[in-house]
């Protein structure tokens, strides 16, 4: 399931263990046992990951809706200071250091090491495509209320 899984020995982890295990068996009343133990530690794994999500998600719903700017503001700053690192890199900074070549100036301007920006950009890139497709598939959280419906659904020109 991901990081958590591989940390906390979901579920995934504790079946892949099971089948290697499984393979030292001889007795196949003993592998059938076996399945069953190893199966229901990987759903309490599971269950427990679950809930550990479901915890995060609505620390998450209250951070979001505070009106603290310090508690609910880290997130846009996150991309706003990503994009205009990113424009200061690949726009801002060119185009000051050809002005000022074009009128004879040095300038030595500071350098942003982009290899230090595009994890941050990458990971926020790839929240803002996840949440886009909670979206389309109609599972994102509710807006006033309302849950919206995937546009498939709604719109049939996605047919």
């Amino acid at each position: 399931m991901g990081i958590i899984s591989d940390v906390l020995g979901g579920g995934d982890l504790i079946r892949e263990l099971g089948a290697t295990v499984r393979q030292v068996l001889p007795d196949p009343s003993a592998q059938h046992e076996f399945d069953l133990k190893v199966a229901e530690l990987a759903d309490k794994a599971d269950a427990r990951e679950t809930e550990l999500l479901k915890g995060q998600l609505e620390i998450n719903k209250v951070e979001a809706g505070s009106s603290n700017l310090f508690v609910a503001g880290w997130r846009p700053f996150i991309g706003w200071t990503g994009g205009v690192a990113l424009g200061y890199t690949w726009m801002i900074s060119p185009l000051m250091k050809w002005v000022a070549d074009m009128n004879g100036y040095v300038v030595p301007l500071p350098a942003l090491d982009p290899n230090s920006i595009y994890p941050i950009i990458m990971a926020l890139l790839g929240m803002g495509a996840m949440r886009t497709v909670e979206k389309v598939n109609g599972v994102a959280t509710s807006v006033g209320g309302k849950v919206l419906q995937p546009l498939a659904k709604r719109d049939s020109w996605f047919k």
